[in-house]
């Protein structure tokens, strides 16, 4: 992993032109004005917001009962890559837009969940450059997570787990609208589609007791 300092890794919005995402009809100017107006609304009875400017690359809540922080990095999504290069860049804004709506569509929670799968797929993908090994490995019902070191960690997991998986992400590809990710999508709801079928299977064709 690259070793840089914090403040290096903070996004130029002034920087991002409209063009690096024009692959998609995701309108950056008029979603990060929506997601800004969507985190200063946020409200939940559940938790305070302690710091979530939309430039800044940690977010943090604190829970009000256990008083313990829920945090949202984005700096774990650009850290291990030179930042200064490629497509993190664009998609980072495009990850941010997409949770300030998960957050005003569900509990914090569910899209803490959300954001923690859509963040392994980008990273472990390389921001969606190369999906034929997450592909496989959803085939194989493997998850994968990143743990505090930064090393990927396969684990196998039930239909189920491997279905939120993919309903997240193809959520956050649908946000994000990028023509050139359609076989992408497809091929993940291929595998939604089998797990669903499966699933009928068990439900409508059980084992006979003898």
């Amino acid at each position: 992993m690259v070793n840089r300092k914090a403040d290096s890794l903070k996004v130029n919005l002034e920087n991002i032109q409209t063009e690096d995402i024009a692959a998609g009809s995701f309108d950056i100017n008029r979603d990060i004005s929506e997601a800004q107006k969507l985190l200063k609304s946020y409200e939940d009875k559940r938790v305070e917001k302690i710091s979530i400017d939309f430039k800044r690359d940690r977010w943090l809540f604190k829970e009000k009962y256990t008083r313990s922080l829920i945090t949202f990095d984005f700096k774990k999504i650009h850290e291990p890559f030179n930042f200064e290069k490629n497509k993190e860049k664009p998609l980072l804004i495009v990850l941010k837009c997409w949770l300030a709506k998960k957050l005003n569509e569900t509990s914090i929670f569910i899209a803490r969940n959300k954001f923690m799968n859509v963040t392994c797929a980008l990273l472990f993908t390389k921001f969606l450059m190369d999906t034929d090994e997450l592909i496989l490995n959803l085939h194989q019902s493997k998850l994968i997570r990143i743990d505090k070191e930064g090393y990927y960690k396969k684990s196998t997991v039930s239909s189920s787990v491997v279905h939120r998986f993919i309903a997240d992400l193809t959520d956050f590809l649908d946000f994000y609208n990028n023509e050139q990710l359609i076989d992408f999508i497809n091929r993940l709801n291929e595998i939604k589609r089998k797990i669903k079928a499966e699933k009928n299977i068990e439900i409508y064709h059980p084992l006979k007791m003898y």
